[in-house]
């Protein structure tokens, strides 16, 4: 079954005999097999947008071939009741947990995986007709000084006709446990043009997996499920037709948002079986036509041992307006599972560091071993694709110019043997002004069993260098277990609170820097991944030096001007069911559906001449982010920690935990995270607790090519405590013992910029408010701007 103009298959179209009831739905490559019932003489077909059509059994065809209509549904809507179609929908969402492989004990199967990219031209510009050039109208062109129409790139053209631009394979074996213990091992993989795998995660990634969920996730970004609770609210139904297959009858129902829908919304085909109110079908489509971008899914689902499983999945994106108004991207993923399996012996070993693991001879599959993983062989287009842009990378040397764009989306340049670091070569913060600098450590390219590099900077404000150096050590030729030496002359914020680099926000809080620290430090650290555990040790020496006003520290009657510190300590943290996948040489985590946990601890010593005090740091958070149908999404941060010495000995500020305010004299920014309303260091505690919230509304406000809001809700609060001891040698500092809180509203993608057709950039803007004793909107309210990127 195929479109009559684009020869392109026609997946899950309905074929009946004779005009009966049974019937067949064809494959999601337009293929289909149907017993004829004696005295049949032709084949009813019908499809979504398509003009049905009767064939004559007597007419010998390999291919059926379908007008598209001029309305989208056209005659083949059963004129239902509502009823009939809220019953089918209210069984199918209650059945949906029996049928969504996360909730099934275990399975076990091999998936391939194909993606390929293809530039094409825009239907809008193909379509007009060219009106035919006159050498007097060039003439015209060029006395008006506008440059001659385009001819025709016919070696351009041809090019594309003959081969993809990119072609990636993959097959790897997957198994699940629940509750999200997912294992998955890429066996063989193949990028058109590369030797080595760098993308795998990028084919497994962008293909969803089911659709069983509330959310469907396409390219990054979660779209409202039409099959889940609050539908009648959100999307609008047609029951198209009703397919007999045995004993089971199939309900095809059309979807599309309701009118002036402003959510992340879907339109399409849903096939619902009988058999279980299972969804055997779906074809679904994104509605947001300002984005110049369109995502499409077809995925079918089979009967596996009494169980519904995802079987076959296309995925299309359409980058409209990319690299230019004539031509667009449009990328196509395919995905084929088979051997599914339910057996408990069928499953891999569980390496929860690993969830993605590539195979040992994962590169160097030969072409007749990927004969035997293909479900099918590859077409002449895609035969020819390897050939020429394998060919094209090697001469251009392109694999280089790959590995370098990936290793600095990872804050790094590779030159030769050495890595240069991105985020050293400049930063902006109010203490320094400008600081330039530069930092290179070596690579693989030198050993992947250690890596020693250097880096400084220079302050145009503070007119001071700062310099550091380190050797890390990988006893296992891999980036999560090492163990490091450093040192450093540099500075930090005073009070500073760190508990881990994904919490700390250090470098928001280093461009509203005042109040600092100097430092001289030697520091040996290990780090070990285990599981969903990391666990970090470390030792340090400090050498301190506050370099603010106000950091008068008086005890027993003397005022040391600096310190020396020891410390011992070590951190944990835990996220329980986290995907990690491979990337450049490093293991990044991606997604895990439960609270992340944080814990780091020390002991310490802290003097100057006679003064001395033994203390003891304990640091706790937690964060967890929950996508709730109909109510949007909910951030969760609670932290807590304390300091105690040993006889009650004063600290100074500098050893304090530091109220993490992102308040700023000037313009202010925001970022989750921290108080918006509170200065840097305002507060100093030996004891806190804090709770950040945010929500995020899914509904948006309204739906412009370039504004696309929604309101986002939050409410922090803060309790700390101070012993008389700290106060009385910190002169002025102050923990705040009644709570602060703070509430917000942010009005998010305000203005939004399309980038390329891959993301977005937007603008955001709030309000925050401090709930103070005397009300004082001037004093105690803060405008914000924000910027963000997402898909």
């Amino acid at each position: 079954m195929a479109d009559s103009l684009s020869r392109q298959p026609l997946a899950f179209a309905t074929v009946k005999a004779g005009g009966q009831g049974k019937g067949v739905i064809t494959g999601i490559n337009g293929h289909f097999s149907l017993a004829i019932p004696d005295g049949a003489a032709s084949l009813q077909v019908s499809y979504v947008g398509y003009q049905s059509a009767t064939f004559s059994l007597a007419d010998e065809r390999d291919t059926l071939f379908l007008l598209p209509a001029s309305g989208i549904l056209g005659e083949v809507v059963i004129r239902a009741d509502a009823e009939k179609i809220r019953s089918i929908l209210q069984k199918t969402i209650r059945n949906k947990s029996n049928h969504n492989p996360e909730m099934y004990d275990r399975y076990n199967c091999n998936i391939y995986y194909k993606m390929k990219v293809d530039l094409v031209p825009n239907p809008d510009t193909t379509t007009k007709k060219k009106e035919p050039v006159a050498r007097s109208s060039k003439k015209n062109n060029k006395k008006n000084n506008e440059p001659p129409l385009p001819e025709p790139d016919t070696a351009n053209l041809r090019f594309l006709r003959n081969n993809h631009v990119i072609l990636s394979e993959s097959y790897s074996r997957r198994s699940y446990r629940r509750p999200q213990q997912l294992q998955e091992e890429v066996i063989a993989s193949r990028f058109s043009g590369l030797k080595k795998t760098y993308f795998t995660n990028l084919v497994t990634d962008v293909l969803p997996f089911h659709v069983y969920g509330d959310y469907i996730s396409l390219n990054g970004r979660d779209y409202n499920n039409p099959v889940a609770k609050g539908w009648q609210q959100r999307y609008k139904f047609r029951l198209l037709d009703e397919v007999m297959t045995g004993n089971d009858t199939t309900y095809i129902l059309s979807f599309e948002p309701k009118r002036n829908a402003v959510f992340p919304s879907l339109e399409g085909t849903v096939y619902i079986n009988s058999n279980g109110y299972a969804i055997s079908h779906l074809i679904a489509a994104t509605t947001d036509s300002a984005s110049e971008r369109v995502i499409r899914i077809e995925q079918i689902y089979q009967l596996v041992e009494t169980r519904w499983f995802p079987r076959e999945l296309n995925y299309q994106v359409n980058l409209l307006r990319y690299p230019s108004p004539e031509m667009g991207i449009s990328l196509n993923g395919h995905s084929v599972i088979d051997s599914v399996s339910f057996d408990a012996a069928h499953a891999l070993r569980q390496r929860k560091a690993y969830t993605v693991r590539l195979g040992d001879s994962v590169d160097l599959h030969t072409e007749q071993q990927w004969q035997q993983l293909r479900p099918d062989g590859l077409t002449e287009k895609e035969q020819n694709t390897y050939k020429v842009i394998d060919s094209l990378t090697t001469k251009m040397k392109l694999e280089k110019v790959v590995y370098a764009a990936g290793k600095f989306g990872l804050g790094k340049l590779p030159l030769g043997p050495v890595d240069i670091e991105v985020n050293r070569l400049v930063a902006i913060n109010n203490f320094e002004g400008t600081r330039l600098g530069l930092g290179l450590s070596t690579n693989n390219r030198v050993s992947r069993y250690f890596s020693i590099g250097g880096w400084f900077g220079y302050g145009t404000k503070d007119k001071q260098w700062k310099y550091g150096g380190h050797a890390r050590i990988f006893p296992a030729g891999d980036k999560d277990h090492w163990l490091e030496f450093a040192y450093q002359q540099n500075y930090q914020s005073s009070g500073l609170v760190q508990i881990h680099p994904e919490l700390d926000r250090t470098g928001f809080r280093n461009w509203i820097l005042t109040r600092v620290d100097w430092l001289k430090e030697y520091r040996a650290t290990g780090h070990t991944q285990l599981g969903y555990w990391q666990a970090e040790a470390e030792v340090l020496q400090r050498y301190l030096r506050p370099r603010y006003e106000q950091s008068q520290f008086e005890t027993d009657g003397k005022n040391p001007i600096d310190y020396r510190v020891r410390e011992a300590g070590v951190g944990f943290r835990y996220a329980y069911g986290e995907k990690r996948v491979p990337l450049f040489e490093y293991y990044l985590p991606v997604s895990t559906k439960y609270p992340v946990l944080y814990l780091r601890g020390a002991s310490g010593t802290v003097h100057n001449g006679d003064y001395r005090a033994n203390y003891l740091r304990t640091l706790a958070a937690v964060r967890f982010t929950k996508h709730i149908n109909r109510w949007g999404f909910d951030h969760f941060r609670l932290e807590g920690g304390m300091i105690r010495t040993a006889d009650n000995k004063p600290l100074p500020r500098s050893l304090l935990l530091a109220g993490n305010g992102f308040r700023n004299s000037g313009t202010n920014y925001y970022a989750y995270g921290g108080f918006v309303t509170m200065k840097p260091y305002d507060f100093y505690s030996d004891r806190y607790v804090s709770f950040l919230y945010r929500h995020d509304f899914d509904k948006r406000l309204w739906n412009l090519k370039v504004s696309q809001p929604y309101i986002s809700l939050a409410h922090n609060l803060m309790y700390g405590g101070l012993k008389t001891a700290h106060r009385e040698a910190n002169a002025g500092v102050a923990a705040p013992v009644k709570g602060y809180h703070e509430s917000g509203v942010m009005i998010n993608q305000l203005y939004q910029v399309n980038l390329f057709g891959l993301a977005y950039f937007y603008i955001n803007g709030g309000l925050f408010y401090h709930w103070a004793p005397q009300p004082d909107w001037k004093k105690n309210s803060v405008w914000v701007v924000g910027f963000s990127t997402g898909f």
